[in-house]
């Protein structure tokens, strides 16, 4: 995941080149971690619209193709977590506008 590693460090505009590559994977826990970082990143460069898109694109995704809480995980478990968390964070930063930019 170069692109949370980006987001990180600060390099929103890399986060996104990163993040818009690895949305282009069939791997449903691999789009949603890239929609999570995407959003993210928009946000931090004023791109507020296309942050609350794609944090809606992630949350979609992880209601319409991921396993709910107590259900049966298997091998992804740790995905799942990652992106619950990625997802959280979005929601928590773009939707409720908790961050120090």
């Amino acid at each position: 995941m170069l692109q949370s590693w980006e987001y990180r460090q600060g390099h929103w505009s890399e986060a996104i080149n990163w993040a818009t590559k690895a949305a282009e994977n069939p791997f449903p826990y691999s789009r949603a971690e890239a929609w999570a970082i995407l959003a993210m990143s928009e946000y931090r460069l004023n791109q507020v619209p296309d942050a609350r898109a794609d944090v809606a694109r992630c949350a979609q995704l992880v209601q319409e193709q991921m396993p709910r809480v107590g259900g049966v995980l298997g091998y992804d478990w740790r995905d799942w977590i990652i992106v619950h968390a990625l997802l959280a964070e979005a929601q928590g930063l773009i939707e409720n506008q908790k961050s120090s930019l």
